[in-house]
């Protein structure tokens, strides 16, 4: 299988291939490993129905995109425009792989075109290539960094969690503690106050019993009272008077 028949199955793109030479576009359910080509239902039933197919092994789609099979991936590169072709030629002038029959058709004007084996010599070593290692290795360092970071705000982050909520435990308890003991101190105080009102009501009541009495003989002596013979005296000399 090559490289675009992989990326095309795992982006469920693949089609029938024996459907697609009929200009019939149906999604592949299976691959064949020793034809090397995608069949839909139908034409993977009609492919198990030959005898001298028999032994041809086919591995559903669904297999390959889990990963799951054992399929190889070829190292040769299938043109995107002719897939039955192999990538044989690069032009440098549209960076692009293609074929014989591209390059015939679509790059006989290009004046840059070459074997796939001249494009490839000295690619690790090019200046693009270097240029291209070192902003990689660039961005994984600012990646990593980023990464540390964002582990060493988490690590901080957990800790002040839990550092607040030790705080709040405590603080709880400490309000619950000052709370109980204010309610502590007001029992007492109120169990004080019940005591001393229990001591002060019997003389309240006593008091009150003698106010009682003590109103009862003013009444007695506002009745029962005569003026003395002063007052008697002092009024019969002002009436002489003509007062």
């Amino acid at each position: 299988m090559s490289m675009l028949d992989k990326r095309a199955i795992q982006r469920s793109e693949k089609v029938c291939n024996s459907c697609q030479i009929n200009n019939e576009m149906k999604t592949a359910i299976s691959w064949c490993t020793i034809c090397e080509e995608a069949f839909c239902e139908q034409c993977d039933k009609c492919h198990k129905s030959f005898n001298f197919l028999a032994k041809h092994k086919l591995i559903s789609i669904n297999e390959i995109q889990s990963g799951n099979s054992d399929l190889k991936i070829s190292e040769v590169l299938s043109c995107e425009e002719h897939p039955e072709k192999i990538v044989k030629v690069y032009c440098v002038d549209h960076s692009k792989p293609c074929c014989t029959l591209c390059a015939t058709l679509s790059h006989r004007k290009c004046e840059n075109v070459t074997s796939i084996e001249n494009a490839a010599k000295g690619i690790k070593k090019s200046k693009l290539t270097t240029t291209l290692v070192k902003k990689l290795y660039e961005r994984n360092n600012e990646i990593t960094e980023i990464i540390e970071n964002r582990k060493d705000s988490m690590t901080k982050f957990e800790t002040t969690s839990e550092n607040i909520i030790q705080e709040v435990s405590i603080l709880k308890r400490e309000v619950i503690d000052h709370l109980n003991k204010l309610e502590e101190k007001i029992k007492v105080e109120v169990a004080l106050s019940k005591t001393q009102v229990n001591k002060i009501s019997p003389k309240m009541t006593i008091l009150e019993n003698e106010m009682k009495e003590e109103t009862k003989k003013m009444k007695k002596m506002a009745i029962n009272f005569i003026p003395s013979e002063f007052i008697e005296n002092f009024k019969t000399s002002a009436e002489s008077f003509g007062c």
